[in-house]
């Protein structure tokens, strides 16, 4: 009997089973890194759903201010037909008649002020909203230079300026609230580039790797989707995001380049 004539067959079951043992280790190799990916995938959509839903309930809020704001510019236009009321009211002696203009609706409106005059309408009503906020930290926001009206969007200035801001206040918010806060806000314009530089006092320096903010914080994913918006809007128009942090003053320079 020929004990070599079952080798090949031998061989070749040997093969197949070394192959099946290989597929099953990559299965139970892959499987888990399937599951994985799909569980970050679909971690990073909802994260970006989220994102984008109060994006646009942003962008919906500030419009509607917008509308808001420039009808009460309109309304102020009208204050001097409003002053002359008065005046002739005074000059007829008719105290009682200007008492109760002066306590009027329509008076109590004109003494409504703007806050900020940045240039831009929406980063007017933006900046007075993060303003009512900032009060309840003891503080104040400050706007310096013009914001020009035609570079970037209400989403993009909803983006940048919230979210800087935002992250703003909540430094100012861990500060003692006896001691009164500035955040200050600068934007300049140079032909098609535009400078934003955002300022705030921190409780501690903060620290920053790669132009990063290394967070302490446990949800290390959902934090830092503010300052990541950020990023991707000077992207989007060419630009930088540079941070920085020295003696407790947190700052954010945005650069964009619209050229």
């Amino acid at each position: 009997m020929n004990v070599y004539a079952d080798l090949p067959g031998l061989i070749i079951l040997e093969v197949a089973l070394a192959v099946f043992t290989v597929f099953i280790v990559l299965i139970g190799v892959m499987c888990p890194l399937l599951i994985l990916n799909s569980i970050s995938k679909t971690h990073f959509k909802s994260l970006s759903d989220t994102m984008d839903k109060q994006i646009n309930a942003q962008v919906a809020h500030y419009e509607a201010m917008v509308k808001m704001h420039e009808e009460l510019r309109r309304f102020q236009h009208d204050y001097h037909n409003l002053h002359l009321g008065l005046y002739s009211a005074l000059m007829q002696k008719d105290f009682e008649k200007a008492l109760s203009y002066l306590q009027s609706d329509e008076m109590s409106l004109c003494k409504i002020s703007n806050a900020y005059e940045t240039g831009n309408v929406v980063l007017d009503v933006l900046l007075g909203e993060k303003q009512i906020f900032a009060d309840g930290f003891n503080t104040k926001i400050r706007f310096e230079g013009i914001m020009p009206g035609n570079l970037l969007s209400t989403a993009d200035i909803c983006i940048v300026f919230g979210n800087a801001l935002d992250n703003a206040i909540e430094a100012c918010a861990k500060l003692p609230k006896t001691e009164e806060k500035v955040i200050t806000v600068k934007v300049s314009q140079s032909r098609k580039f535009l400078f934003i530089r955002i300022t705030n006092p921190v409780i501690s320096n903060v620290q920053i790797n790669n132009n990063s903010i290394v967070t302490t914080k446990a949800d290390k994913q959902a934090h830092g989707i503010g300052m990541h918006s950020i990023h991707t809007i000077a992207k989007k128009h060419s630009g930088t995001v540079s941070l920085s942090c020295e003696d407790n003053v947190f700052s954010i320079e945005i650069d964009f380049n619209f050229n």
